[in-house]
This record gives C-alpha cells, structure tokens and sequence, in this order.
C-alpha cells in the first residue's frame, strides 16, 4: 500500500481502538497482509477505527479496491477489451479533480458542522466534567466523563482534497464517478434527542453516585471509593458507548460515499 494511501486513513478515522465484527476483522487482516511489517504498525489501528463504522457491503468494496492497487498482491483477472494509457495527462488528472474537489469539500463541510453541533449539545445536555466528584487530601473519585466516539471530519477540507484526491482518484487516466450517493445533511432533531437521552440517564447515575460517595466519606476518606467509581464506571460505558454508535449513524456519510466512488470510477478514455 502507497503512504498517501496510509495518511489518508488517518484522516478517516480517530486513533480510539474499535472492536471489530468477524468480517471486518478478516478485511482488516486482509488488507494488512499487502504491506511491509512498518506500515502495518502505523495503518492498523486507523484502519480498525475506519473498517469498524462500515457494513459488511462497504468493507468489502473497500477490501476489493484496495486490493486491487496493492503491488504486492496482484490479481488474477481477464485482459480488458481496451487498453488505455496508464499515466495521466495535466488534463486528464484536472477533469477528475473537478468532479472530486466540490464534493470533498461538500463533505467536509457537512462533517465539520456535525462535529460542531455534537459537541455544543453535549456541552449543553451533560453535566460539565467534575460535577460529580468527590475528593479530599490525595484522594479523588468521579465517575467516567460522556465522551462518545464518533468519526470526526480532518482539520481542513484543504487537506482532504489534497491528501484524499491524490491517494483514492485514479492516477492512469480520465474518469467519471458518481458522486450521488453521498449524505450531507443530518438530522439536528434526532441528534439532540440521542444526546438529551444518553445524558440524563449519565446525570441519574452521576447523582447517585455522589449522594453514595458522601455518605461514605469517613474522618476525610472513602473507604469504598473505588467500588462506587467502578460500579458508576459500569453504567456509564455502555451509555458512552450506545451514543457513539447513533451518532456515527447518524453523521453525514458523504466523505465515505466519494472515496468508494472515487475507487470505483468509470475509464472514459
């Protein structure tokens, strides 16, 4: 696999580890045996975090592109009834570039400002960090903070089309993708409502936590602080979890849609 290939997942995917299904777990070792021991250390855990927010069909068009480009791992197929020239001209690689360009940054824009909007929300529905901690001399206990994880947009859509464009377009001729499949809109009622739900369950917990944590303040310890932290800790992580997973379904899904497109593009000369 290419390196810009590799720093593009990184713009894919945060460096938070996921648990994979069976199938994405097998893509994942799939595409890990294309690449040297060095660029394995360095794309796994991007490649987990991207391989785990696709179904099955997404993974394995995914699986089957990038396979297909890896030098190491040829395929087997038909000689094509055409043959093209396999550089690009200036003109050519400009006719790709103004049918990916708009639409990553079209993406990105959508993601941006659904980063934006999660993140007042949950400031705005969750109680601030250390609302429920208790502590003394050398001592602190709080339950875990309502940090969902989602895949969030890169710092810039410059980036995106610079580092994306150059490692998913075609580089060996003119092409036309298809674009419209791509989701740049979200449903602000739904996150919300996603939001407010997982919060105050988090605020129930957060409050039961601190009403046991100071009955059990003893001569300034608690003795049981570490049960009650973990047993919070216990309830909260399923609801982290839950909220991460509807947001990620509820995210503009279009910067995912234009790379399949953009590994799947029709020659046109």
């Amino acid at each position: 696999m290419h390196k810009p290939l590799t720093i593009a997942l990184v713009l894919l995917a945060a460096t938070a580890a996921a648990e994979l299904a069976p199938y994405q777990q097998v893509a994942l070792d799939r595409i890990l045996a294309t690449m040297d021991a060095e660029s394995q250390q360095y794309a796994q855990p991007q490649l987990e975090a991207m391989l785990a927010t696709m179904n099955e069909a997404q993974v394995n068009m995914i699986v089957q592109s990038m396979l297909e480009q890896a030098p190491d791992n040829p395929q087997e197929e038909e000689e094509p009834a055409d043959v093209y020239d396999t550089v690009a001209t200036p003109e050519d690689l400009e006719y790709n570039r103004r049918q990916f360009e708009p639409a990553l940054r079209e993406a990105w824009r959508a993601g941006k400002e659904f980063d934006e909007f999660v993140d007042a929300t949950l400031a705005a529905r969750c109680p601030a960090a250390g609302a429920y901690a208790v502590y003394g001399s050398a001592w602190r206990y709080e339950p875990m903070a309502m940090q969902p994880y989602w895949t969030r947009t890169s710092n810039s859509a410059d980036i995106d089309v610079q580092v994306l464009g150059s490692s998913y377009a075609p580089q060996d001729g003119r092409y036309r993708f298809d674009f419209s499949g791509a989701r740049n809109t979200f449903d602000r009622n739904a996150v919300d409502g996603a939001i407010t739900r997982a919060c105050n369950d988090y605020r129930a917990i957060g409050e039961e936590f601190l009403a046991s944590a100071r009955r059990g303040i003893s001569n300034g310890f608690l003795p049981n602080g570490d049960a009650l932290e973990n047993a919070a800790n216990a309830r909260v992580s399923p609801l982290v979890t839950a909220l991460g997973e509807q947001l990620q379904a509820l995210a503009p899904t279009g910067n995912a849609t234009i790379l399949n497109a953009l590994l799947n593009g029709t020659r046109v000369n």
